[in-house]
Order: structure tokens, then sequence, then C-alpha cells
């Protein structure tokens, strides 16, 4: 099989491959999951063969790139830090930025959740002012979660299971990715373990930050569950345990956020896309699947996330001290 000429813009190597599979096979098309032939003999693919006919078109299709890369150069500041400051202020005139700041308003009427804060502070009112500064340095959160509860009200039960719970716990994943790394990239850790309250319970002070800030986007998906279906409350309380474990864990071991949305995000795809036919993926009850043993083994997961989170903080505080 020749292409012709579009074999020098195959960058991806899809065609070469169809190509060869094509010729090996000695058939005109090519499709995945076909029906499958058990009394068919056993077939060995010999592998891919790069031939006279597919040998120039590869290495033009690899050289014809590269010169994107002067693009690149001058796009892109990891390329050249002096483009950096250029970068930041053309962000902060970003519409994002504008939209961020249009809500401001909406973040001053929150109420001071730290205002009855106590003579001797608690582990919960340092995890309320810790949500506070979250939900004031970006109010598009209360909009979001806003949106939520009206879509939660008026979703029927099957848009409500299979659209509004996913989404929910997505927006919840994104809001706290940053909660328990803040102050390590910030720079600010120090400041923190000053305090003798918060640098002997900061896992769990993070776990009760994050938690709040997650109840802010699941409270009222929650409130729907345990009035439509009461025996949902248990996984569905298990998979939040699940969502703040993990992202305290991974937030305070590796002082990243992307570790955390990343890892959820590719288990987030998994669930939607297997729709519940897999009781082992619903950890949260979305799809009604969840068998006890299911929900036991997420929350012994969680419970392993948390200790995991106490081992390495307390690891980290002795390599810098």
């Amino acid at each position: 099989m020749d292409p012709g000429p579009a074999r020098y813009f195959d960058f991806a190597g899809l065609g070469f491959v169809a190509s060869q599979t094509l010729t090996t096979m000695q058939e005109p098309n090519l499709s995945i999951g076909g029906p499958f032939d058990p009394t068919k003999p056993l077939f060995v693919f010999e592998g891919l063969r790069v031939d006279r006919i597919w040998l120039l078109p590869r290495v033009g299709s690899l050289l014809m790139p590269l010169p994107l890369l002067l693009i690149a150069v001058r796009a892109f500041h990891r390329f050249d830090p002096a483009l950096i400051r250029g970068g930041v202020e053309r962000g902060r005139r970003g519409w994002m930025a504008r939209f961020s700041a249009a809500c401001k308003p909406i973040a001053r009427l929150l109420p001071s959740l730290d205002s009855a804060t106590p003579v001797v502070p608690t582990l919960r009112s340092a995890a309320l002012a810790d949500a506070r500064v979250t939900l004031t340095a970006y109010p598009i959160m209360l909009v979001f979660a806003a949106g939520l509860a009206i879509a939660t009200a008026a979703a029927p039960a099957s848009g409500f299971t299979h659209g509004v719970l996913p989404v929910a716990f997505a927006a919840a994943c994104m809001a706290i990715a940053d909660v328990p790394c803040r102050e390590r990239r910030a720079g600010t850790l120090g400041l923190i373990q000053s305090v003798p309250l918060l640098a002997a319970g900061f896992v769990w002070w993070k776990l009760l930050a994050t938690s709040l800030v997650a109840l802010l986007f699941l409270a009222v998906p929650l409130a729907r569950m345990v009035l439509v279906h009461p025996a949902a409350i248990v996984p569905f309380g298990v998979g939040v345990l699940l969502v703040v474990a993990a992202a305290t864990s991974l937030g305070v071991i590796t002082g990243s956020p992307k570790t955390f949305t990343v890892v959820f995000l590719i288990f987030w795809y998994v669930l939607t896309n297997d729709n519940g036919a897999s009781p082992a993926f619903d950890f949260a009850g979305f799809y009604g699947t969840a068998t006890p043993r299911v929900t036991l083994t997420y929350a012994t997961i969680a419970a392993a996330f948390l200790i995991v989170a106490k081992v390495g903080y307390a690891i980290q505080i002795r390599r810098e001290s």
C-alpha cells in the first residue's frame, strides 16, 4: 500500500503502521474491536519493516516540524527567561483574570469564618481561615458552586448521577488541589512551622481545610443523595474522604497540586467512561453499583493516604530541620 505524497506528512506514524499492517494481513481495511473468531489459527505478526517506500518519508516527517521550534523559541518563555515579565503582564490582562476580578465582590460577602476565633486557636478555626483564604483568592469557585447547586436541584435522577455528580467531584478536585501545598509553594512553610499547633497537626489541618472547600461543591449533591437514596450516604462519604485524603497526601508529599490533579482526573476519566459497568470504579456510589467490599476498600485506601501523608511530612520536617 503506497499512500503517495501523504507519507511525508505522516507525523504521528499512523499511516506507516496502517500501511504495513494492511500489507501483511492482505486486507483492504483496518478496524479495532472487530468480531473474534476462535476457530481461526494463531497468527504471528512479524513486526514493522521500514522499506524503501517509507524510509525517506519517515525521515522527512521527522525533520519537517523542526522549523516550528523557531516559533516556540519566540512564543514560550521557558526558552527565554527575558520574556517572563511580558507573559505575566499579559496574564494579568487576560479574560480569566478579569472574570476573577469581577467576582471579588462576591468573595467580600463571605462571612468572616475566623471572626469567632477563640483566644486559644484550634485546628478547626485554622481550617476555617484556610478555606476562606482559598475562596477569597479564587472567588470564581463560588459562582461554579452555585451553578452546581442549581444543576443538582434541576437535573432528573439519571442526569444527576451520570452528569452532575461526576462534574461536582471534578470541580472539587480542581479547587482543593492547591490547598495542601500552598505554603510550600509560596515559601511560607517556615512561618507555619513556627506555630506549634499547626506544625504538629499540619496534615489534619490541611485535611480539614480541603474538606471544607470540597463540601462547597459537594454539600448540595450530598443532600440530594441523602433525600433520594439514604443508603448512598456511606459510599458518598467515603468518596469525599478518599478525594480529600488523596489531595492532602499527594500535595504534602510532592509539594505540587499537579500530582493529585493528574492522578484524580485520569481515574475520573476511566470512571465516567465505565459508566457504572464495573463496581470497582464506583468509589462514591455515583451509579449505585458499589458493593460494601468496594466501599471498604476505598475507605482503607483513604486511611493509607493519610498515614503516608503523616510519615512523609515527618520525614520532610526532620530533613529540613
